[in-house]
């Protein structure tokens, strides 16, 4: 197979780009990008199959992923599945290989100590379920944020750990001079 990538920029076959903030990747597979997004779906469905995920965070943050579990962890967090399979996404992460794939991996799992959202919510440790877990965030999120369960299900732990997390009190508001210099950049 050929034209397998990783991206961490660029418009996806849906026409989304890749938010790291969100938690998102993208993975080009037969030419076509896809974008990776660790719904709390995809990641409970994840764990369904390969075991408990902080099991699985904790070995990304180790750099020992194996293959078949990167590509399982791809398939599950695939936001528009369209044409490709799953046999598909073996073959990109086979062609790639851990070295290359492991941002992904990681951003992806949150296995970077700045991307472990839950861990602020108490919601680690290897032994733990992450499936459990997130049925307590879930009736968190609704009490705390109104969210109903689609929308709780459809979001990644980065997005709830920003919603739940306290405003910053020491952002300071744009200033006419950086607003007119952010301006002057846009136009060129």
């Amino acid at each position: 197979m050929t034209g397998a990538r990783i991206m961490s920029g660029g418009m996806t076959s849906g026409g989304m780009t890749p938010n790291p903030h969100r938690g998102e990747a993208g993975l080009t597979i037969a030419g076509t990008r896809c974008l990776l997004r660790p719904s709390f779906t995809a990641l409970v469905a994840a764990e369904e199959e390969l075991g408990p995920l902080f099991a699985l965070v904790e070995r990304a943050a180790a750099g020992q992923l194996r293959l078949a579990e990167m590509a399982a962890l791809f398939w599950h967090c695939l936001a528009e599945r369209g044409d490709v399979t799953r046999e598909g996404v073996g073959e990109a992460v086979a062609e790639h290989g851990p070295r290359r794939l492991r941002p992904a991996a990681s951003r992806i799992a949150w296995a970077d100590p700045a991307g472990r959202p839950l861990d602020k919510f108490g919601m680690s440790g290897a032994d733990r379920s992450f499936g459990l877990a997130a049925l307590r965030l879930a009736a968190l999120a609704a009490r705390q944020l109104g969210w109903r369960p689609g929308e709780f299900w459809g979001a990644t732990p980065a997005e709830l750990a920003a919603s739940l997390a306290p405003p910053d009190d020491t952002a300071q508001p744009l200033g006419r001079d950086d607003l007119t210099r952010l301006m002057e950049h846009e136009n060129g």
